[in-house]
């Protein structure tokens, strides 16, 4: 009788304790996403800079981000400035 009342016991801390790291985990996601997303915006940002440095005008680095898989084109990226 004892060694089931700890078996019981034991099982509802793991049960607790799996339903805790599932709460933390769903609350995290979308942070690790927005954090994911900020960092891909930074990175955009930083080729377009980085082509205006070496000359390019702004509207054509723009363009330039359009020709990168996985991003989307920017709304005025393709109007002259």
């Amino acid at each position: 009788m004892v060694a089931a009342s700890q078996h019981l016991a034991g099982e509802t801390i793991l049960l607790g304790f799996a339903m805790q790291i599932a709460w933390f985990e769903a609350w995290t996601q979308p942070l690790i996403a927005a954090a994911d997303a900020q960092a891909a915006g930074l990175a955009r940002l930083a080729r377009r800079d980085r082509l205006m440095r070496r000359g390019v005008p702004a509207h054509l680095a723009g363009l330039g981000l359009r020709l990168v898989p996985g991003t989307v084109p920017w709304p005025g990226a393709d109007q002259p400035p």
